[in-house]
């Protein structure tokens, strides 16, 4: 057992079977910058660690060699290497959270079918398309970013701090299966060309941070959203396909308020009641939205108490 950290950066080394004894890492290990390294063989025994980095070697392509490994407490992070998926890990009963970016083979997470994971995020990663070994599972988070072959997400429960969010996917037109609880870190939905629905999120009435909705011309309504009462951080409606803002349960935005660019938006009457704290509010080009109707929401934020920054311009008409 290590108590303690666990560092491997040794370029030139191909083998990591003098390590064919380590049981435990207490605190973090970390094998990187290692071109030459072809295999995980000789962590067979490693039966926990807090958490695990493996980055920046392009020829490991698997996680075989981990075949003993039950336990991540906290992270497992996987980026800048030859990974095609997670096979070799399918001892895994547990990992706190999963991290996975720039890794330009990688096409999917099978080898985790079994295993609990606290919040999984996959970024950056051209290869990717297959979701489908976290089908089921309750996630504390989940973030799919710039995953350009993906065109299905997963089926899971999303509640917690870490929040949903889901960008750049211009292959995926549906979220029905991503299901959220009371309370979500963010919402983050954008740049989803074809996207038509938020998933059922009929139960979400808190975000900690941001809700962000964003580069989204198919959707259509966001009715799934009516139950949110709180937002902790900013509230961004932009370049929606939408006619009415369905928030209607909004009472509090703890920071700015944005509703640009919804060219088919006609109806804000649902942010009236909503309070808002940060510096700015802007409702602008809007071009189906009547001028009036742009600066009745004005009216309304500044009678709750907003007094910040506000910007009611570029929407349809001159309000007289």
């Amino acid at each position: 057992m290590i108590d303690g950290n666990l560092n491997i950066v040794v370029e030139g080394v191909d083998s990591l079977l003098p390590l064919s004894c380590l049981e435990e890492v207490t605190g973090d290990v970390y094998v990187g910058n290692m071109t030459s390294l072809t295999s995980l063989a000789g962590l067979e025994s490693l039966r926990a660690t807090g958490s695990l980095t493996l980055s920046l070697m392009p020829n490991l392509t698997s996680l075989q060699g981990l075949a003993g490994l039950e336990t991540i407490a906290e992270t497992l992070s996987l980026s800048e290497s030859g990974f095609e998926d997670l096979t070799g890990a399918d001892s895994l009963l547990s990992i706190g959270r999963l991290n996975i970016w720039s890794c330009a083979e990688l096409e999917g997470v099978s080898g985790l079918e079994s295993a609990t994971v606290g919040s999984v995020s996959v970024w950056s990663s051209p290869s990717f398309v297959d979701f489908s070994a976290l089908d089921g599972k309750s996630l504390e988070g989940f973030r799919a970013d710039d995953l350009p072959l993906l065109s299905v997400v997963p089926d899971v429960d999303v509640e917690g701090a870490y929040g949903l969010q889901i960008r750049e996917l211009p292959l995926v037109a549906t979220i029905d299966g991503v299901s959220a609880g009371s309370t979500l870190g963010t919402l983050v939905v954008e740049n989803m060309p074809i996207l038509t629905s938020l998933g059922n999120l009929d139960a979400l009435t808190n975000v900690e941070g941001d809700l962000s909705l964003s580069g989204l011309p198919g959707i259509t309504e966001i009715g799934t959203l009516s139950g949110v009462s709180v937002v902790g951080a900013n509230v961004i409606l932009n370049n929606l396909g939408t006619s009415a803002l369905g928030l209607i349960s909004l009472t509090s935005v703890g920071g700015s308020l944005l509703v640009q660019g919804n060219e088919s938006l006609v109806d804000v009457t649902g942010l009236h009641g909503a309070t808002v704290v940060g510096p700015l509010a802007t409702i602008t080009g809007n071009s189906m939205l009547e001028q009036c109707d742009a600066e009745a929401l004005g009216a309304a934020l500044l009678d709750n108490g907003f007094a910040g920054n506000l910007t009611v311009s570029g929407n349809l008409g001159v309000c007289n």
